[in-house]
Order: C-alpha cells, then sequence, then structure tokens
C-alpha cells in the first residue's frame, strides 16, 4: 500500500484560503492541519464587532404600560352580605329542652376488713400455715327440727285424748285414736333423737372453724318431745280401757 503525499501548503491556500502553516512538518510525520476555513464564509470584521450581521443591539427597556380594570369582574346586583335581622338569637333553650335532672353522688364504699382469725395450723415441712377464718356461730338445724317435732307431737297427742274420750263408747275410738297416736309417737321419738344428735353437735364444733350453737333449744326440743311421746301413749291406754274395759 502506497503512502499518498501529504498536499503542498500553496495547494491547500488555494483551495481553502486558508493560512499556511506557520511550523514546519517532523521528520517522519505529516505536517499539522492548519486551520481550514471556507472562502464563501470570510473572516469577521473585527471593526465592524463581534455581532453577526443584520442583528443591531436590543430596544431599550423602559416603563411596563398600566394595566385597567378588567371588564366585567364586577357583577352588578350582588352586594355584601347583610347580618341583620334575619339571624336566630342565641339564648335560652327553648321550654321543650327541660334541664337535666339532678343525679347525687354515689355513697362511698364501705370499708373490707379482713376476717379474724380463728386459729392457724401449720402444715408440716413448710413456712406456711392454715388459717380458719372467726366465723360467727350458727344456729343448729337438728335443735330447731327437735323443737318443732316435740311441739306437733304434743299437739297430736292432745287429738288422740280427743278421738279416745269420744269414740270410746261408741267403739270406733280406739281406732281413730289409735291412727292419730302413731303420728304423736313417731313425732315424738324423732324430736328425741334429733335433739340429742344436736347437742353432741354443738359440743363436737366447739373448736371448729364453723361453730354451731342452740344446746338450750335442742333440750327444749328432746323435752317436748318425750312430753308428747308419753301423752301419747296415755291417751291410747285410756281409750283401749274406756272402750275394752
Amino acid at each position: 500500500m502506497s503512502e499518498q503525499p501529504w498536499p503542498r501548503s500553496d495547494e491547500r491556500r488555494s483551495a481553502w484560503g486558508g493560512v499556511p502553516a506557520s511550523n514546519p512538518p517532523v521528520s517522519g510525520w505529516p505536517a499539522p492541519d492548519p486551520v481550514l476555513r471556507s472562502p464563501a464564509y470570510p473572516d469577521p470584521d473585527p471593526a465592524a464587532g463581534q455581532g453577526h450581521p443584520g442583528y443591531g443591539p436590543p430596544p431599550p427597556y423602559g416603563p411596563r404600560p398600566g394595566y385597567g380594570p378588567v371588564p366585567g369582574a364586577g357583577l352588578p346586583g350582588y352586594g355584601p352580605p347583610g347580618y341583620g335581622s334575619g339571624q336566630p338569637g342565641y339564648g335560652y333553650p327553648g321550654p321543650g329542652y327541660p334541664p337535666a335532672p339532678y343525679r347525687p353522688a354515689p355513697p362511698p364504699r364501705p370499708a373490707v376488713t379482713p376476717p379474724r382469725l380463728a386459729r392457724v395450723e401449720a402444715l408440716a415441712g413448710t413456712t406456711f400455715g392454715v388459717g380458719y377464718a372467726d366465723v360467727p356461730a350458727v344456729m343448729s338445724g337438728m335443735a330447731v327440727g327437735s323443737l318443732v317435732l316435740g311441739i306437733a307431737s304434743v299437739l297430736v297427742s292432745l287429738v288422740v285424748w280427743l278421738f279416745g274420750l269420744i269414740g270410746a263408747d261408741r267403739g270406733w275410738g280406739m281406732v281413730i285414736a289409735g291412727a292419730f297416736a302413731v303420728l304423736a309417737a313417731l313425732g315424738g321419738a324423732i324430736a328425741i333423737v334429733l335433739g340429742i344428735l344436736s347437742r353432741r353437735q354443738i359440743r363436737d364444733s366447739a373448736d371448729e372453724p364453723l361453730r354451731f350453737t342452740g344446746a338450750r333449744v335442742a333440750m327444749a326440743g328432746v323435752v317436748v318431745g318425750a312430753v308428747g311421746l308419753g301423752l301419747t301413749v296415755l291417751a291410747l291406754a285410756t281409750t283401749a280401757l274406756l272402750e275394752f274395759g
């Protein structure tokens, strides 16, 4: 491949109208390309200024023109809103709204005190114990039942006396009196048993957390039940003697 020779400076000047290179080419390297300019665009004239031809200096800036009112901005017939008598008054509420009823404050709650312990039993091998609260003694139900049945036994024994005396001469006294005598005897016997059990219950609960009372009631039930049972047996024996004797 053959190398093309670099054009001479006079040839470049005649072709492009440029300025010849001022620096000589270095040996072995082509000469640098000078600034090429087209002949159709000559160099600008420094005396004519740096601006492009056909463009003069900008016009001076003066005051801005004034702006008048915008046509149609104010609509006729709409004045400022008036605040006169058309507004309702704000005062005390009418009769349709009664005042709220007065609610007094709730009373304070009573202070809760812990129950008093009757006794404390220690648990073996620990530092804890079982506390038994001191509960007020209650009336024994068996004592009350003994007294009620004893009184009922006495009342039924009076009925046995009544029918035994009336029916002894007529031949049916022993039958009617015997029926009521069974009820009276059962009532008296149960009253005696309940009274004895009630006294034992009261005695055993003396050292327990739940204690029972009513020893005198139980004793009265035993006595009244024994009286009713005795009256019944006596009335039945008298009726038999009058009817069969």
